[in-house]
């Protein structure tokens, strides 16, 4: 019998422009764990960090999850990175992480920019959610049991007044309750002396 594969909880980005990071977090921050290799431009796009800091850091990410199963690594076809990081990515796919290496102009990739503009950036975060959601467990759906629950709660929350006459949490309510007419110079007295 045969267990259904392991629901990837950690995804390593090589190759990452740095401007669609907070974008790709925000949007899968309930399903998975990204962690990033950034890209910088310098005559040419490459990594960020050299070569031996990059394996080390794609090491160190794989090896924060419980099983190399639960990892999976997606090379930005973007970046070049050096022959070492390429086989440190390759050497984690025969360890069981699942590998991606898309190329540049292949759906839905975009062609290799000249410039990183806002176009080329919006394709590319297309793409990555794309990539990245094949690997990531599906988001949390609630029960309807449950999903009836919360959205009475939430149109309970729009109507409540929290200044409403039944509102006891409200700070005059819990000075009127104590039977003292007491105005907000002589609260602070009666706190600080500790008088009933």
């Amino acid at each position: 019998m045969s267990q259904a594969p392991l629901a990837t909880r950690s995804v390593v980005l090589v190759g990452l422009p740095k401007q669609i990071r907070a974008q790709l977090e925000s949007e899968f921050r309930e399903r998975v764990t990204l962690r990033a290799i950034l890209m910088k431009r310098d005559g040419g796009y490459m990594l960020e960090p050299p070569g031996k800091v990059a394996v080390a850091q794609i090491e160190q990410y794989a090896d924060e999850a419980s099983s190399y199963e639960e990892v999976a690594v997606i090379v930005v076809p973007y970046a070049n990175p050096p022959m070492e990081v390429l086989n440190s990515v390759r050497l984690l796919g025969s360890l069981g992480a699942q590998v991606s290496e898309p190329q540049p102009n292949t759906p839905p990739w975009p062609a290799r920019p000249k410039t990183m503009d806002d176009k080329f950036l919006a394709i590319l975060r297309v793409a990555l959610s794309a990539e990245i959601a094949r690997f990531a467990p599906p988001p949390p759906v609630l029960p309807a049991d449950d999903r009836d629950i919360v959205l009475n709660i939430l149109r309970g929350l729009v109507t409540h007044s929290k200044m409403g006459p039944n509102n006891h949490s409200h700070e005059d309510d819990l000075w009127k309750g104590k039977g003292q007419n007491l105005g907000p110079g002589e609260r602070k007295l009666q706190i600080q002396t500790g008088d009933r």
